[in-house]
């Protein structure tokens, strides 16, 4: 018999599971090579035309320029 140790250990390594195979089946966007649009840096992967570093400033802040 299963205490609720063993429960919720069992229903963790479902949800492990499920996310681990939702995230591998998310649509990936490889990127190109180029000048980012945003600070004109070479990138050597641009999504949408901006490199990581503006992509993640995008995501904290609202652009200022």
């Amino acid at each position: 018999m299963a205490d609720i140790c063993d429960e919720a250990a069992t229903i963790e390594q479902e949800h492990l599971d499920r996310a681990v195979s939702a995230a591998r089946n998310a649509p990936f966007d490889p990127g190109v090579p180029g000048v980012c649009g945003d600070c004109g840096d070479e990138s050597p992967r641009l999504v949408k035309g901006s490199c990581a570093r503006c992509r993640d400033l995008a995501e904290r802040e609202p652009r200022r320029w």
